[in-house]
């Protein structure tokens, strides 16, 4: 829709040579004679070059300031070890091919163990946690062990999980209940948290995405003591129209193309606008008297953001980075930092006119005890298991599942922290003793997909406060205390705030198909009710459509008498304020519709607070993306996990574990660029391809996967680049095919083998991503085998899928979801010759 171009060219091969993007983006492809990529190349003559081994694996990769990763293999292709920064990840495989050992680079050890169905039985960390599994006939995990926490998992006939239940020693059990639509889609959700049953209800519409999300906290007799809805209505091509906040006018949300944003509207009232340019990317924000302009380097990172107010000169920032494309300086002309890395890419010092800070950390990423020791005796120090034990302020204490347990002062051994969690490793009680008096008290709850939903303060000598929660997905929008509501609008398919409206608690206002339910005694379909909202929003401003009347006098219903039904609308004096965030998505400021500062504050790159403004003494707690600060204990809450931005890490081990990264407790370690939204892992999503807007889709131009409208243009680039290599070595690859919440399509780099080892059990598309496809190779011609054609197997294990296959004489195939098979001609030439020695030319 934009008219603009993006071109690509390719080799006589069908190897892509070069993608010319708008605004000069340009990023060039090299390749060897066995069609293997040796090097990138973008706008600004930045180079990664890749070197191989005769086997064709990558043994270096050669960033463009000059640093390298070096891996090492065994005979059979498997990796052993992994070198960046000086620092080595050893690797190690029992006779089946199953990793059986993982050494981390402090040499600690983590032990594998399968059944003879290579399902996983039990793990040991690098601390000696022990978990053990147990699966049922069909391989459904029944069973888990976790140092002593039982959990039992129950699914349906159909494979879905229906129930998880954790039992301990002397303590009801914790039970968590999940229910689906026949489409097999997530309708309910309910368990009891610190006593409180909890519950999450969905509302979807045809095409399965959610209308309707509703939290529901109640009190154990039953009563309900808390709850919150918020709606969604999307487009015919599943781009976001609008949203309901609970206790907030409608937003709309003004987009073009697949879902850029141009703009966002409270109600009759433009709040909003954006100016994109040629790559959509925002280049000018404006609200009420201010103005944000981006702008851009030659290489798509970000050069400089400006703020505008009628009350003060623009600001503007600049942004510098390193050859390696970190970032080294944040320069202004009323602040400066600067930023310094080690050989591994890690943080480990930054700089600004009034603070100096060094950071010291073993080869695990673990910070080291002080920071002034002297460097010979630091570089032996190491945290083997990844706890830390002690700092140069507290000693540590785990329980044996690994989460922090108690923390006690150095200084003051009065001075205690506890720590308390549930079943699932969530945070329930924090307490502060002071020579054995608690003075802070602050007790938690969750709802059954384990967000924050409560949360109960006590402090010595002052009253309680009790705050809940409200949830859109995996994004906090409302938290309501003493009396006020501050609702956090984000920007799409983001972490990253947008507007803040602040106000008091106001009447329920019943959505007109709720009141209709009411009054006709039964459920009424999605998209009846669907309409009906537009309706009411049509009632409400006076504005009923010709067609809405038709629709209406079709089904005998009168816009008078549905007019009778409608609570009055309060009226909503809510102060909008507009976040100015940094370059991560951090705020920095908020600005009202004058143009003023109503509150700033200034961080260090961990996320602690150097400075604050707070004349009007407002409740803004958000930090770095996903992150909401607890003023009781100092911990910034995280979605999944609590952070510690004194020591740059987490207080409890990661839920996904090895998915996350091998330090359990590991934050971003270069968090001037990277973030954790989600407390899982750190959000490189411009390269695992699950950016969607941002920073990280400038990112994405260069580093990340290409991505297509289409799932067929995806898997046949990916087959290109492949099959070629797949044919000459006479190896099988196979890979996944994800896709966006912008319905973009993409692949995931293949793995030697067949569709068993891209299968998504062992293989996931990332974070925020829908795995839709696979593709696959059958290497070169076998006699006696049918590698023209899928074979039943390839067909069962893409159930549900879309598959793709390469094979030996060039041709690509396809098999949809009914399974049905077609194929496309491909005209690649014969491009390699295996000798009796076994090279390839």
């Amino acid at each position: 829709c934009s008219g603009n171009t993006t071109e690509y060219r390719y080799d006589r091969w069908g190897q892509r040579l070069e993608i010319c993007r708008p605004a000069g983006l340009t990023l060039r492809y090299a390749y060897d004679a066995r069609g293997r990529l040796i090097s990138t190349e973008n706008s600004a003559g930045e180079r990664t070059l890749y070197h191989y081994n005769l086997a064709g694996d990558l043994i270096t990769l050669t960033e463009p300031d000059g640093s390298q990763t070096v891996m090492t293999y065994d005979d059979n292709g498997r990796l052993l070890t992994r070198t960046h920064g000086g620092a080595t990840q050893q690797f190690a495989y029992d006779a089946a091919d199953r990793l059986i050992t993982l050494t981390n680079e402090n040499d600690a050890q983590m032990r594998f163990s399968y059944d003879v169905m290579d399902r996983l039985v039990e793990e040991v960390g690098f601390d000696g946690r022990v978990q053990r599994y147990r699966y049922n006939a069909v391989g459904e995990l029944i069973e888990s062990d976790d140092a002593g926490l039982i959990t039992q998992w129950q699914h349906d006939i159909l494979g879905r999980l229906i129930s998880r239940t954790r039992d301990t020693e002397g303590a009801e059990s914790d039970i968590a209940r999940w229910e689906y639509n026949l489409d097999g889609q997530l309708m309910a959700a309910h368990h009891v948290s610190e006593g409180y049953p909890v519950s999450v209800l969905f509302e979807r519409n045809q095409s399965g995405q959610i209308n309707q999300e509703q939290q529901i906290v109640s009190a154990p007799d039953g009563s309900i003591l808390w709850q919150h809805h918020i709606q969604h209505r999307y487009d015919a091509n599943s781009a976001l129209l609008f949203t309901t906040p609970d206790g907030l006018p409608t937003l709309h949300w003004h987009t073009y193309g697949p879902g850029h944003l141009l703009g966002v509207a409270l109600g009759e009232q433009s709040l909003l606008e954006f100016d994109r340019d040629t790559l959509h990317r925002e280049t000018q924000r404006r609200f009420g008297e201010s103005m944000l302009e981006t702008s851009y380097t030659e290489v798509g990172r970000l050069h400089s953001l400006t703020l505008s107010t009628p009350n003060a000169d623009p600001r503007a920032q600049e942004y510098r980075y390193t050859p390696r494309g970190q970032l080294s300086d944040i320069v202004s002309p009323f602040s400066s930092q600067h930023y310094e890395y080690d050989a591994a890419g890690r943080l480990i010092h930054e700089r600004s006119a009034h603070r100096s800070a060094d950071y010291h950390l073993d080869l695990a990423g673990n910070r080291l005890i002080n920071r002034y020791m002297p460097e010979a005796f630091m570089a032996d120090m190491r945290h083997p298991g990844n706890r830390l034990s002690e700092d140069a302020h507290f000693h540590y204490q785990y329980d044996a599942h690994g989460n922090l347990s108690q923390k006690i002062s150095k200084r003051d051994a009065g001075e205690v922290h506890h720590y308390r969690y549930d079943r699932s490793h969530r945070l329930v009680s924090y307490l502060y003793y002071q020579d054995g008096e608690a003075l802070r008290d602050g007790r938690y709850c969750y709802d059954p997909l384990g967000r924050r939903i409560g949360k109960r303060l006590m402090q010595h000598n002052q009253p309680k406060h009790i705050s809940w929660f409200g949830w859109d997905g995996d994004k906090l929008v409302l938290t309501e205390r003493d009396g006020t509501r501050i609702h956090t609008v984000y920007l799409p398919h983001s972490f990253v705030p947008l507007l803040r409206f602040e106000g008091d608690k106001l009447p329920t206002v019943t959505p007109l198909a709720d009141k209709l339910e009411q009054e006709v005694g039964i459920a009424l379909p999605p998209d009846f009710k669907h309409t009906l909202h537009h309706i009411e929003q049509a009632l409400r401003a006076n504005r009923l459509s010709t067609e809405q009347h038709t629709w209406l006098n079709q089904i005998q219903l009168s816009p008078d008498y549905l007019a009778t039904l409608l609570d009055p609308q309060p009226d909503t004096p809510y102060a909008a304020q507009l976040y100015d965030c940094n370059h991560l998505g951090t705020p920095k400021q908020l600005i009202n519709l004058n143009g003023d500062i109503d509150w700033s504050i200034m961080l260090d790159a961990w996320g602690n607070t150097l400075s604050e403004e707070n004349p009007h003494q407002l409740h803004q707690p958000i930090r770095m993306q996903g992150q909401q600060y607890d003023e009781e204990s100092g911990l910034h809450y995280n979605r999944h996990r609590y952070y510690d931005p004194t020591i740059g890490r987490y207080i409890t081990q990661d839920p996904i574990g090895v998915r996350g990264g091998l330090n359990y407790y590991g934050y971003p370690l270069d968090p001037t660029i990277f973030v954790d939204p989600m407390g899982l892992s750190p959000w490189n999503d411009a390269k695992s391809g699950a950016c969607s807007g941002g920073l990280c889709q400038l990112f994405s131009l260069f580093v990340g996967p290409e991505k297509f409208s289409n799932i067929d243009d995806s898997a046949l680039e990916a087959l290109k680049k492949i099959n070629g290599i797949s044919i000459c070595s006479d190896t099988e690859y196979a890979g996944l095919i994800c896709k966006d919440r912008n319905n973009q399509y993409f692949s995931l780099d293949p793995n030697k083998g067949n569709t068993h080892n891209s299968y998504p059990f062992k293989n996931e598309c990332p974070t925020n991503t829908s795995t839709v496809g696979t593709y696959h190779t059958h290497g070169a011609e076998s006699i006696g085998y049918d590698d023209e054609d899928f074979s039943p197997q390839d067909i069962i294990m893409t159930e549900g899928l879309f598959g793709y296959l390469g094979d030996p004489e060039g041709t690509f195939h396809k098999v949809d979801t009914n399974k049905v098979q077609t194929k496309v001609k491909n005209s690649l030439p014969n491009i390699c010759q295996i000798h009796s020695n076994g090279d390839i030319n």
